[in-house]
């Protein structure tokens, strides 16, 4: 790796180097690479076949582990399955079953008082604040101090099993353009600790290039994770961004691939556990995700098609032609100076800041709508945001109880693209 690797043990121990690049890569990039510790490494490798033998299962036996009105349990789309579960106060063994329930157990244990110490280590170094305050204060609901009515403190731990199925016309299963598109999380931390295969890439905004993650399964990379940062982590110190990540198909197109596995744990905001039912079959697309979404019948670059109506003024059609996302996303927080707008307000809804790009590296345009304004004179601000600022830093400006999962709002069905039959496309009034 060309990156800074650090020990997680050394961040745990707080050692003052340790800590001081990690907050550097976290203000520069949103992510660091660690060396795991050997308990997880051992941990990690007892599950391992365990999961690919649940996996292997026939669905209808998989089925009987899916929580209904949930996103935990057994959960399954056309090109991945996953399993996901609450931790801490909420875990409940019973809903595992017998082949992986007692690697679960463990694991789950283990890495809650892992991510805790973590937090408690770097919480007054990186934010001069106590885990408990930080709980409080921005809805992490691992850290609270108080006791959560109904809910029970938890983190989150996923699991997720890409089928890498054909892609090369053999195969009728509609698949998104990649296994998972770009996206940032909604929570604190995420520490991604396995994945069975190459894909996983995050974005270096220092440099706009994407930097391919480890593969746990190659010789030199067995120990090697990856520490992110969610968008909670930006509504604590506005420095610190955000970790933009994706995961690629492979190279081959056959279905002849092996499946990929990853396993990662989220320190998570409270309402994660509701918010991601708001996006069920819907035609909305969660904040933080970065795909087109149009109303029109044909998916083109267009400003007009990135929300399903044309410009209504000349500042939106430049703001359309402004260079490409990849700008946005290094801007996603100030470096040095401070805005006097920086606090957005939540006029921009989060079905209208969307992007895509035709090959995945550099999408063509960035389109950032600005907040229907008020009737004021020319002289006076129409808006608390200005254009200049409506790019990616507005997601940021939604509180992270609204910022979704990455995982499973990473592909809009087709039927959400196009208007009903008979019907025209809509058109939001003039301002």
């Amino acid at each position: 790796f060309l990156f800074s690797m650090l020990e997680l043990d050394e961040i745990l121990d707080a050692n003052a180097t340790a800590l001081a690049e990690v907050r550097r890569s976290f203000i520069s990039k949103g992510w660091v690479f660690v060396k795991i510790p050997k308990e997880l490494l051992e941990l990690r490798e007892s599950i391992q076949q365990p999961l690919q033998k649940f996996f292997a299962q026939h669905v209808d036996t998989k089925d009987t582990f899916t929580k209904t009105d949930s996103i935990f349990g057994y959960q399954r789309v056309n090109h991945k399955e996953s399993l996901r579960w609450l931790t801490s106060e909420r875990f409940t063994e019973e809903d595992f079953p017998d082949i992986v329930r007692a690697d679960v157990v463990a694991l789950t244990k283990f890495m809650d008082d892992l991510m805790y110490r973590l937090i408690a280590t770097t919480s007054q170094a990186l934010f001069d604040k106590t885990p408990e305050q930080l709980g409080d204060e921005f809805d992490l609901a691992l850290l609270s101090s108080k006791k959560q009515k109904d809910t029970g403190r938890f983190g989150m731990l996923d699991v997720a099993h890409y089928l890498n199925l054909p892609r090369d016309g053999s195969n009728t299963v509609v698949v998104p353009p990649k296994n998972c598109v770009e996206h940032y999380d909604p929570g604190l931390f995420s520490l991604s600790f396995f994945s069975s295969q190459p894909g996983l890439q995050l974005l270096d905004l220092e440099t706009h290039e994407w930097v391919d993650g480890p593969c746990n399964t190659e010789n030199g990379n067995e120990d090697v994770a990856i520490l992110w940062c969610g968008a909670a982590i930006s509504k604590i110190d506005q420095q610190f961004k955000p970790a933009v990540h994706r995961v690629e198909y492979p190279e081959q197109k056959d279905g002849s691939a092996d499946t990929r596995m990853s396993i990662w744990y989220e320190v998570c905001t409270s309402a994660q556990e509701t918010d991601y039912l708001k996006f069920e079959n819907s035609a909305e697309i969660p904040p933080n995700v970065f795909v087109k979404k149009t109303r029109a019948k044909k998916l083109t670059d267009k400003p007009e098609h990135v929300l399903g109506r044309p410009p209504k003024a000349q500042k939106d059609q430049e703001q359309a032609e402004k260079p490409g996302w990849f700008s946005s996303l290094k801007s996603l927080l100030p470096f040095g100076k401070k805005k006097s707008n920086l606090e957005l307000d939540y006029g921009v809804p989060i079905s209208k800041a969307m992007f895509e790009g035709d090959d995945g590296n550099r999408p063509p345009i960035t389109y950032n709508p600005s907040p229907s304004p008020k009737k004021t004179p020319e002289s006076e601000p129409t808006s608390k945001v200005e254009i200049s600022d409506l790019s990616v830093e507005n997601l940021l400006g939604v509180p992270p109880s609204k910022s979704m999962s990455a995982e499973d709002f990473n592909f809009v069905p087709e039927e959400f693209l196009s208007p009903p039959e008979g019907k025209e496309p809509e058109s939001e009034p003039e301002s």
